[in-house]
């Protein structure tokens, strides 16, 4: 979290360059090419939502858990019932069933369903176009005021 400008471009100059390791990368890691940058908002529900390339299935996969803001390694040892997993087809992309049906395992409701499904799509749409190999939002939550 930054409070000014200034300081996201600081943290985003550390972080580009710097190999990202994690469970989900080589041992060697990833190095970060580019930083996302959104606004800071208050959170009362917390959700896992990832899309990565998936060797084992040569495509891109929708990974998401209702437990989010957590290690997502943790609930995957200790709660593997928690993570929901979309394969989505390279040529044909994501369908709206794939991401309703994403938003729905992270217990977004009513308008909400419909707004996460869309914010799900729009994430998709952004790892093509950003050639990605992984793109994660961690917490993708919701506000207090029901906005997700």
């Amino acid at each position: 979290m930054a409070d000014s400008p200034k300081v996201v471009g600081q943290l985003a100059k550390q972080m580009i360059g710097y190999n990202l390791a994690t469970k989900q990368t080589p041992k060697e890691g990833v190095k970060v090419k580019k930083v996302m940058v959104a606004e800071a908002l208050d959170i009362s529900r917390e959700t896992y939502l990832a899309i990565l390339m998936d060797r084992s299935c040569n495509g891109p996969v929708l990974v998401g858990s209702p437990q989010g803001g957590v290690d997502i390694e943790e609930v995957a040892a200790s709660n593997p019932e928690l993570i929901f997993k979309e394969q989505i087809d390279i040529i044909e992309g994501i369908k709206d069933s794939q991401a309703q049906r994403m938003a729905e395992n992270l217990g977004f409701l009513g308008p909400l369903k419909n707004q996460a499904a869309d914010q799900i799509k729009k994430l998709y749409n952004l790892f093509l176009k950003i050639d990605a190999t992984q793109v994660e939002v961690n917490p993708f939550g919701e506000t207090p005021e029901g906005q997700g």
